[in-house]
């Protein structure tokens, strides 16, 4: 769990770097480093058990709070929503069986469906695709050949 923050964390912030003009880029960022930290949280209650929520909250404080740190380091403790992370290592709860055997069932099957792919839609398709092939042309203003793949597209019944 440690590694992976230390591989990915870095790897995102090249990634935001090249892509910095890209508001999807910077919001899956910001969303990366804060599911990483409350990863890191639960993985802390987890191991070390619930008994230990309130020194962790105030260790959280403490790192959060009078300590002088070149502000703008993306690859450090996150000081800015400290207060989201204690409140939530507070509330925290195991996860129930049933919820997470749930979730593992709709994701296996939500796979399976999109896995899927029906032999006879790929043969229509294919078809489909060479009667249109044999009318390309290197031309963009050839209107008879633009006319054949007219007359060959599939028009619904309602028209």
């Amino acid at each position: 769990m440690f590694l992976t923050g230390l591989l990915y964390k870095p790897l995102a912030f090249m990634v935001l770097c090249i892509y910095w003009f890209n508001p999807f880029v910077w919001f899956s960022f910001v969303l990366m480093c804060r599911d990483m930290e409350m990863s890191c949280d639960e993985r802390v209650l987890k191991e070390l058990g619930s008994y230990i929520k309130k020194d962790y909250s105030t260790s959280l404080l403490s790192l959060a709070v009078n300590k002088r740190v070149i502000k703008g380091s993306p690859l450090a403790f996150g000081e800015n929503n400290t207060k989201t992370r204690i409140k939530n290592v507070l509330n925290y709860k195991k996860p129930g069986f049933w919820i997470v055997l749930a979730a593992i069932t709709a994701v296996v099957c939500i796979g399976i469906g999109l896995i899927t792919n029906p032999s006879h839609i790929s043969k229509e398709g294919n078809k489909f695709s060479e009667k249109i092939y044999k009318y390309r042309t290197p031309y963009v203003g050839d209107s008879s050949k633009v006319a054949s793949i007219v007359k060959e597209l599939p028009v619904p019944e309602t028209l």
